[in-house]
């Protein structure tokens, strides 16, 4: 946007030096652009007509110019379409109540009336509201039951302030349309916590519709838990349709007058509060709803605190700029933890150089929904709303910026949220804005850590007072992609070991750090720090790598890596990882659902072909969410579409009969407990959700079990967060994503301590009429060995197990004296046997076995080799399975090599502690590359060596999917790299010539090496390493 020039001033004091940045604009002076927000201050609401419509007028510059501009009723969802004026001038007319608040979104292209459930097209949006009553304790609001039904509520609040133990009281009239096709309209009062007293503060705390993305509680280890408390009921009612009374005005409307009061108890819980009101019809008033709406009064309660506590509310930076899957940052010292469901946020908030917002988002104020509407969780007055921070960058030097609130804005400049966060993520969340390009748009240019003091406090309109900020860190970095030996989230096996290894892209000798945290259910705490480097080529496989854990509990893991470049650029990656440890002997076990979900018969199978299932149930059999399979071990097909998908689910089965007693005495069905549907509960329990692609998280929490305005599943276009190798379009045809569930039981009254855990595979399926391969089945969950169950992927076309290889993969290239480590992950998960067999240059072969755990993963220390000779090494994998699986004895034993391998084989390469890489043209080793075309590498071998062979070994996560021996042209190598080439074997290899980013598509490790003998008869070997980030190709071997 243009606007005037700004005041600089620069002072220096104690050698300290500060920038001060100030500017003076005027709102009609702004010309807006597409990407801007719509200007409040050229805007104006009227208050409602007779007829009860509103007008909002937009002056110049209210939009950007021509913007189609999308307007909401907050209340009730009405939606207006209109553009606006070359000069930004817009006015449009929708139906309101006094302080109504509404929605304004601008967008470049042409929107259709329909479809817009909750977040609207186009942006950054605004909310503007209409003028209210100059009487605070009096109150309008609106809702709709349905489409035609639109019910309005008028009524007042004898006091918002009451004192502890105070008396309170509202009165309110609910009018309706006359032709109501129901017998009672019904009503319920509830008060919604805002924030609660937590000695001489008040600190906000989960609410519904205002907790989506961050959370006020937390695990052992310190997980944010996705859940609100129930709201506090004032009162309820219903009335019968055919005894409301008319409008006296004769407009078709009917009403019915309520008063409710009572008494806040001394033991009632002093804070902020907000009236929710819940609209519903029903045939009796103990039927099931009809048709139901629920709306935040526009008003809040003061209830027990003195008038001088301010509300500390969850503030974070850089919520709609993800940094590899994690959404935003908060402040060290925040009592708040965030909560995206995507991805565990990690230890450290990195980001590219760039220039990114410095204004505050405010995670509680809006239901931050995609597919659903809200009205802000409190009426804000933003006059006197003030915003200060003061930015540290690397080299020590200090901007400070002040400001004051002009207004709020939400969403992005993207046409669809949800081609940035998806469909279930949070979206269109409040962030207060002082419309200065240097909040909006601040330069981080230097490499290293940025440290941001920031603060901001605004007001609601009955004067309570909210801050936020605090101590803010990000670190300015190219990204690394960091892949560990472990699946985040797997459940970990006592007395089992796990490596911690990890694989870093671009092949860099990073530096290393892996933290175990965990806390066993008996209170011990373990923490230990594992520091090493990667070698040269971002293989992390240090001596000492492996832990035992001893006690059932939970743990987090967490790495962090840093690199610095010949040029001086600093690379980093980090992640956190969390999950339980159970012991094999627990009596608890862990299962997923049965049947479909959202489709609720009786009974519901465990194994199921969706499209039949669902026209069976009376639901959709084209868009299929399936629920994480009920038994271990099994298998889903999970369609690829929009509208297909999955949802995490975790139910307990007691196989000792304590926890089963329990629940029959706190009035479960027991028909659950019987059928082995346990949910699970506890005072202190809660249920840790992973479900992982490899080197990819589709999604990460901790929950206290199913709560109803949260979309927990996931479907399968979602972008995951734009996390690096995500894919464009989400999962693919050919994707495998596994599902880790965990529960840990803590409950005080009955001293119930446990832990369970279940694990299954999905494979993503191709639906007709989609490009082939197609699957003709459509989505199901079989169990293993099902003749549905076999798995067509390269160049097999029924597979019933496989590997996907962790502590090696193909195309390592280790130093001469590294640590081979043998770890991976079998599917289906089951404790098969896997039988290994490495092969040196030298022809010796080293054979052995190792018994993977109940949740699939395998592992031996005892098995670690040193790599003790330069050259070219083999490892081949088979894992091989006769035991139990969830319908009985399996018929045939299921097999399966690494996932794309011939035969289950791949290679590894060792080289010279200071080898010579192969030449590579120094202005390539960080360049853009067409990604939806052929790209040729070319390579020579010295002039020096005979007996020269070629190796080239393509590794995407998870998958080889080119390895072994190529032929030269003398003594010159030719490669081609073609995703369209390799997508006619491997349909999740994406073709996308469009976008730029490594996002779009999986990360790829090529390796090519030269072997030969040098000219006084030495084995020689030479080396180099790309990786593949879709459009840029890095490459440091040096």
């Amino acid at each position: 946007m243009r606007r005037e020039r700004l005041r600089v001033l620069g002072l220096c004091v104690a050698g300290a030096c500060f920038t001060l940045l100030f500017a003076s604009l005027t709102a009609a002076q702004e010309r807006l652009a597409q990407g801007d927000p719509p200007n409040i201050a050229q805007i104006t609401v009227s208050e409602p007509a007779e007829n009860g419509l509103i007008t909002i007028t937009g002056d110049t510059n209210a939009v950007f110019p021509g913007a189609y501009v999308a307007i909401r009723n907050l209340y009730t969802g009405e939606t207006e379409f209109t553009q606006a004026g070359l000069t930004g001038t817009f006015r449009a007319l929708l139906t309101g109540v006094s302080g109504n608040p509404f929605s304004i979104s601008p967008s470049q292209t042409a929107l259709s009336p329909d479809g817009y459930a909750g977040s609207l097209p186009g942006g950054p949006a605004t909310i503007v509201t209409a003028p209210r009553s100059e009487n605070l304790n009096q109150f309008a609001a609106a809702g709709a039951l349905g489409d035609d039904n639109i019910w309005t509520a008028a009524g007042a609040f004898g006091s918002t302030q009451i004192e502890a133990g105070g008396t309170w009281s509202v009165r309110m009239r609910i009018s309706i349309p006359v032709d109501l096709d129901a017998a009672f309209l019904c009503q319920r009062l509830e008060l919604m916590p805002i924030a609660l007293r937590q000695d001489l503060a008040l600190v906000a705390v989960n609410a519904p519709d205002a907790q989506n993305g961050w959370s006020n509680r937390m695990t052992e280890i310190g997980t944010g838990i996705v859940g609100s408390d129930t709201p506090h009921l004032l009162g309820e009612r219903c009335s019968p349709v055919d005894a409301l009374a008319e409008s006296p005005d004769d407009t078709g409307f009917v009403f019915v007058s309520s008063a409710y009061s009572g008494v806040f108890t001394q033991e009632f819980p002093g804070g902020l509060y907000v009236p929710r009101l819940e609209v519903s019809l029903r045939m009796s008033e103990t039927a099931p709803a009809l048709a139901a709406s629920v709306t935040r009064l526009p008003v809040v309660l003061r209830v027990g605190v003195p008038s001088g506590l301010t509300a500390q509310l969850p503030t974070a930076l850089f919520w709609d700029n993800p940094s590899d899957g994690s959404r935003g940052v908060l402040p060290a010292e925040s009592p708040f933890k965030l909560a995206n469901r995507v991805r565990y946020d990690s230890p450290t908030y990195i980001l590219s150089p760039g220039e990114y917002p410095l204004e505050p988002y405010i995670l509680n104020l809006l239901a931050n929904r995609y597919d659903h509407y809200a009205a802000p969780l409190v009426p804000l007055a933003l006059t006197g709303g003030a915003l200060t921070a003061t930015v540290r960058a690397p080299d020590g030097t200090r901007a400070t910026l002040s400001g004051d609130i002009a207004q709020n804005q939400l969403g992005t400049p993207a046409g669809d949220e949800a081609s940035f966060f998806g469909r279930q993520s949070p979206v269109d969340t409040l962030r207060l804005t002082t419309r200065d390009p240097q909040f909006g748009a601040f330069t981080f240019d230097q490499y290293g850590e940025y440290r941001i003091d920031l603060t901001t406090s605004f007001n609601d309109i009955f004067g309570n007072t909210y801050r936020g900020g605090g101590t803010y860190r990000v670190l300015i970095a190219e990204p690394l992609d960091l892949t560990p030996a472990l699946l985040p989230g797997a459940p970990v096996e006592t007395g089992y070991p796990v490596v911690l290894g990890a694989h870093i892209a671009p092949a860099v000798p990073a530096d290393i750090s892996v933290r175990w945290q965990s806390v066993g259910l008996n209170g011990d705490h373990v923490d230990i720090t594992l520091d090493g480097a990667a070698n040269a080529y971002g293989v992390f496989s240090p001596q000492g790598g492996a832990l035992t854990a001893e006690n059932p509990g939970e743990y987090l893991l967490t790495y962090e890596a840093r690199f610095t470049d010949p040029s001086g650029r600093l690379w980093a990656g980090s992640m956190s990882a969390a999950g339980v440890i159970v012991t094999p002997e627990s009596a608890l076990i862990g299962h997923g659902e049965r049947g479909v979900y959202g489709e609720n018969t009786t009974p519901a199978p465990a194994w199921l072909t969706a499209r039949q299932y669902t026209t069976l149930a009376g639901g959709d059999p084209e868009n299929i969410i399936l629920n994480t399979p009920y038994n271990s071990g099994d298998w889903a097909f999970i369609g690829g579409d929009q509208g297909d998908g999955f949802a995490p689910r975790l139910l307990l089965q007691d196989s000792a009969g304590d926890y089963a007693r329990w629940m029959l005495e706190q009035g479960l069905d027991a028909a659950q407990v019987y059928q082995q549907n346990m949910p699970i509960a506890g005072t202190g329990s809660y249920t840790y959700i992973s479900a992982v692609r490899p080197g990819v998280t589709v999604r990460q929490y901790a929950t206290f079990g199913e709560t109803s305005d949260l979309p927990l599943y996931a479907d399968s276009d979602d972008p995951v967060n734009g996390q690096i190798g995500a894919g464009i379009d989400g999962v693919a045809s050919g994707d495998i994503i596994f599902f880790f569930n965990g529960a840990v039981i803590r409950d005080d009254e009955t001293g119930i301590l446990a832990t369970a855990a279940t694990a299954s595979t999905a494979v993503v399926i191709a639906n007709e009429p989609d490009p082939p391969p197609r699957d003709p089945i459509g989505a199901r969950v079989y169990p293993p060995g099902h003749p549905g169950a076999g798995i067509a992927y390269g160049d097999d076309d029924n597979l019933s197990m496989f590997i996907i290889p962790l502590g090696s993969t193909a195309g390592n290239v280790y130093t001469l004296g590294d640590r081979l480590a043998i770890a991976g992950q079998v599917a289906p998960v089951v404790a098969a046997e896997v039988s290994v067999s490495v092969t040196a240059p030298d022809g010796v072969v080293t054979d052995f076995k190792v018994d993977a755990n109940q949740y699939g993963y395998f592992f031996d220390p005892a098995h670690d080799m040193t790599l003790d000779q330069i050259g070219v090494w083999t490892v081949s994998m088979n894992a091989e399975y006769s035991g139990l699986v969830s319908t009985g004895s399996l018929e045939t034993p299921l097999s399966g090599g690494t996932r794309g391998a011939v035969q289950g084989e791949y290679h590894i390469y060792v080289v010279p502690e200071n080898m010579e890489p192969l030449p590579w043209n120094p202005a390539l080793t960080d360049a853009t590359i067409p990604p939806a075309i052929p790209y040729n590498f070319s390579f020579t071998a010295p002039e020096d060596w005979t007996n020269v062979h070629a190796y080239r070994t393509l590794f995407m996560q998870g998958v080889v999917l080119q390895d072994g021996e190529v032929s030269l042209t003398g003594r010159n190598l030719t490669y081609t790299y073609s995703t369209d080439a390799l997508n006619d074997t491997f349909a999740n290899v994406e073709v996308e010539g469009r976008s730029a980013g490594n996002a779009v598509s999986d990360t790829k490790t090529l390796t090519i090496v030269f072997t030969g003998t040098g000219a006084e008869g030495e084995l020689q070997i030479r080396a180099r390493v790309f990786t593949i980030f879709h459009d840029r190709l890095v490459s440091f071997t040096e």
